[in-house]
């Protein structure tokens, strides 16, 4: 019973850290944060902050993986 609590701050660390393939998506360029593809195409943006070009980042991926 006690490796639950410590699960759930385990799963909270997981949410927390930043993954690798977000830094490559989310391009800095002078006009601000732009959210790309992996091919490179414009997915949103320019947005001011990088918090706002992430929010942007996850809901691409939640409707990409959205099913039906």
């Amino acid at each position: 019973m006690g490796n639950t609590a410590n699960a759930g701050f385990q799963a909270g660390a997981a949410i927390a850290t930043k993954c690798k393939w977000e830094d490559l998506m989310i391009k800095k360029t002078k006009e601000g944060y732009k959210v790309t593809s992996e091919k490179g195409k414009n997915l949103g943006g320019p947005y001011k902050s990088k918090e706002q070009a992430q929010k942007r980042l996850r809901q691409v991926e939640f409707f990409k993986h959205k099913k039906g």
